[in-house]
C-alpha cells in the first residue's frame, strides 16, 4: 500500500511539472510572436508570465529584460521610461544571479549604465555611472576573454571617461587611457576588421600623446593613431555598398532570414536583421564610435 501511495504521489508531481513546463512554453511562444512583430509591451506581458511559471529559466528572463530594454529610450526623462529601465536592469541582474558569467546580461548592464549618462547633468554622477558601466564591461571581458565585445566596451568607456573629465584633471587619467588602449588592442586582435575599435584606438592614442614627456614619444603615438585612422577609412570605403536590390525576407516558420542582395551590399543588409534575432534576445547596441579625427 505504501508503495502504491508513493508511486501515486510521484506520478502526480511529474504530471504537475510537465503541465507547468507546457504552460510556460506557451507563454514563451506567445511572447516570441509579439517580439518578432516589435510588440514589446505585449511581449513583456507574456514573458513575465513565463518567468512567473519558472523564475529560474535564464532564457525567459533574458527575453523579458530585452522586451523592457527595447521600450527604453536613452536620455528621455519620463516616469515610464525610467520604469522600463529599472525593470530591464532588474531582470538582467536576476539572470546574473542564476548565471554570473552570462554574456547578454553583462553586456546589456554595461551598455544600459552608459545610456543612463545621457540623462545626467551632474558630472560626478555621470562619472560614477561610467565607472559602473566599465565594471560590468570588465566582468564581461574577464568572463569571455576570447570575445571582443567586453574588451571593446572597456576601451570605449575609458575614452568616454577621458572626454568627461575636466581638462585640468586629465593628467591623472593616464592609467585609464592605458587600460582603454590595451583593451581596444585586444578587441582588434580578436576582430582585425572592427573599424569602430580602430577609431576609438586612434582617438585614445592622440589623447595619450598629449601626456607624453618628449616630442619623439608624442610623434610616435600620433603616427600610430594616423595609421589606425587610415586603416578604418580604407576598410569602410571598401565596404560601401553600390546598391541594395531587395529587402530582407523573414521566414515565419523557422525564424530564419534570407537576403537577395548585391553581395557588395551585404554588410549594409546585415543591420536589418537585429529586430528578428531569436533566441537569445540581442543586448542593447554598443556605444557609438568617435567621429574621424579629420
Amino acid at each position: 500500500m505504501r508503495t502504491i501511495v508513493l508511486f501515486s504521489l510521484l506520478s502526480a508531481a511529474a504530471l504537475f511539472a510537465f503541465g507547468q513546463a507546457t504552460h510556460m512554453q506557451s507563454w514563451m511562444d506567445r511572447g516570441k510572436r509579439e517580439y518578432r512583430l516589435s510588440h514589446f509591451v505585449e511581449a513583456a506581458t507574456n514573458f513575465q508570465k513565463a518567468v512567473t511559471e519558472n523564475p529560474s529559466d535564464v532564457n525567459a528572463r533574458l527575453f523579458l529584460a530585452s522586451a523592457h530594454t527595447l521600450q527604453y529610450t536613452p536620455g528621455e526623462e519620463s516616469e515610464e521610461n525610467r520604469r522600463q529601465l529599472s525593470k530591464a536592469r532588474a531582470e538582467y541582474k536576476a539572470v546574473l544571479q542564476l548565471d554570473p558569467a552570462n554574456q547578454q546580461a553583462l553586456s546589456a548592464l554595461a551598455t544600459l549604465s552608459f545610456y543612463e549618462t545621457y540623462s545626467l547633468l551632474d558630472e560626478a554622477a555621470r562619472a560614477e555611472k561610467l565607472d559602473e558601466a566599465r565594471d560590468f564591461a570588465r566582468r564581461l571581458a574577464g568572463a569571455h576573454p576570447s570575445m571582443k565585445e567586453g574588451h571593446y566596451l572597456v576601451g570605449a568607456f575609458a575614452e568616454q571617461k577621458w572626454n568627461l573629465a575636466d581638462p585640468k584633471a586629465r593628467g591623472e587619467l593616464g592609467g585609464t587611457l592605458d587600460e582603454g588602449i590595451g583593451a581596444m588592442r585586444r578587441a582588434l586582435e580578436i576582430d582585425s576588421a572592427d573599424t569602430d575599435a580602430m577609431r576609438y584606438l586612434s582617438m585614445m592614442l592622440r589623447q595619450r600623446a598629449d601626456l607624453r614627456n618628449t616630442a619623439a614619444e608624442h610623434e610616435q603615438e600620433i603616427a600610430e593613431a594616423d595609421r589606425w585612422e587610415k586603416q578604418a577609412a580604407d576598410l569602410e570605403r571598401k565596404r560601401r555598398p553600390t546598391s541594395l536590390t531587395s529587402a530582407t525576407v523573414l521566414h515565419e516558420q523557422d525564424n530564419s532570414i534570407s537576403f537577395d542582395v548585391n553581395p557588395q551590399a551585404l554588410h549594409q543588409a546585415e543591420t536589418l536583421i537585429l529586430p528578428f534575432s531569436l533566441p537569445p534576445p540581442p543586448p542593447p547596441l554598443r556605444p557609438p564610435p568617435p567621429p574621424p579625427s579629420r
